[in-house]
């Protein structure tokens, strides 16, 4: 066996084995966003298998005072509506925010990968990271927004509904709405992702000055 043979081998196996971390980093995105999608399906699954469907409701109660005056009572309410019986379009409302979350969850583990696949070289600041870590911040507020906008106007058709079938008709209950979902945790994971972003992008700056010094 030749020394350039030996030498050969020897660097097939560092390449190999410098590549397993890296196909085990792509491996664990990948189960992680499929494990993220179906959760999210899973999470709203109810809403097509349950007997009921349950709806928070906002309402105005009547004012009361007491006594002396000096305490009032009332002003906005929160409720929820059971739909006993719901039908198919009924429970697509409630299951479509679970879509949205579902889609993101894809989109999300597509450009972490793409991360994954700029960190192979072990350079932790390459300068396409901040750029895909905003992305997917983006994605994430994006998403959240989605949703939220998909189960607040859910909650409103399916509150309209009732309130049509005289549903929500009670002593001292005025102008019934459905309840306006607010993506705080999306804006938190997209802030959050923002400033890592941030971080990351500064710290290949300070790299490429000190590569210019040297």
């Amino acid at each position: 066996m030749t020394l350039a043979y030996r030498l050969s081998i020897w660097r097939r196996r560092r390449t190999d084995d410098a590549s397993t971390p890296r196909r085990t980093a792509s491996r664990a995105v990948t189960l992680l966003t499929v494990l993220a999608a179906v959760a999210a399906l899973l999470a709203g699954t109810g809403a097509l298998v349950a007997d009921n469907l349950l709806v928070p409701v906002t309402w105005q109660a009547t004012t009361t005072a007491s006594d002396d005056g000096r305490h009032l009572l009332g002003g906005t309410t929160t409720s929820t509506l059971t739909i006993v019986e719901p039908t198919a379009g009924e429970r697509l409302w409630v299951f479509a925010p679970a879509v949205a979350w579902c889609l993101t969850a894809v989109a999300c583990g597509l450009l972490l990968r793409r991360v994954v696949r700029t960190t192979e070289t072990g350079d932790a600041f390459h300068p396409d990271n901040a750029r895909h870590l905003r992305q997917v911040g983006t994605v994430v507020l994006s998403g959240g927004l989605l949703a939220a906008a998909v189960a607040t106007a859910g909650h409103l058709v399916l509150v309209r509904g009732a309130v049509a079938a005289g549903s929500l008709t009670a002593p001292g209950a005025t102008d019934p709405a459905g309840e306006v979902v607010v993506p705080v945790t999306a804006f938190a994971v997209a802030a959050t992702l923002w400033g890592v972003a941030v971080l990351l992008r500064h710290g290949a700056a300070m790299r490429d000055e000190l590569r210019g010094l040297v």
